[in-house]
């Protein structure tokens, strides 16, 4: 679901919009750069990687609950949420192949991080964007290219991380 809200862009106090989409959006829209992020830091774990899977084994599960997530970030306020089908197949399946309680929760944790990590980025880029049009909207409409703003933009930020 996305929305436009209203928002004081520029120093001179210009009044624009800017779409907003939900976290449920973001997440459906970034599933498979989730799913990578969070195999990357999978394989980085000696216990996890101690039990020997196929990529299927180990991410295949990661859609379906990443759709549950999706589908939880969309109940309205107050919804009591359904016990998601999906996770307890998924600890049954790892506790067959070989997984304690301890790397199911690691594992789990893994994913927290990389989705946090994946909203963390989608934070700012969104920044990225905003900054570019209050750039562009404070040197007035005439010639001013949001990418090129943006582009100025990322290479500062680049520059203050270093």
């Amino acid at each position: 679901m996305t929305r436009t809200v209203k928002s004081v862009g520029g120093a001179n106090g210009t009044v624009g919009t800017v779409s907003v989409e939900s976290v449920a959006d973001i997440l459906e829209l970034e599933l498979q750069t989730v799913i990578d992020e969070w195999l990357i830091r999978v394989e980085r774990e000696p216990d996890l990687k101690h039990i020997p899977l196929s990529f299927e084994e180990r991410t295949g599960h990661l859609s379906y609950l990443l759709h549950d997530v999706i589908n939880r970030l969309r109940l309205d306020s107050g919804t009591k949420a359904p016990i998601s089908k999906a996770a307890a197949d998924h600890g049954d399946l790892r506790h067959k192949q070989g997984y304690t309680v301890a790397m199911a929760v690691g594992e789990s944790r893994l994913l927290q991080v990389s989705i946090f990590y994946d909203a963390a980025q989608q934070r700012k880029t969104i920044g990225i964007q905003r900054a570019a049009s209050r750039h562009c909207d404070d040197r007035g409409r005439g010639g001013c290219a949001v990418e090129g703003a943006a582009e100025r933009v990322r290479a500062s930020s680049i520059l203050i991380e270093d």
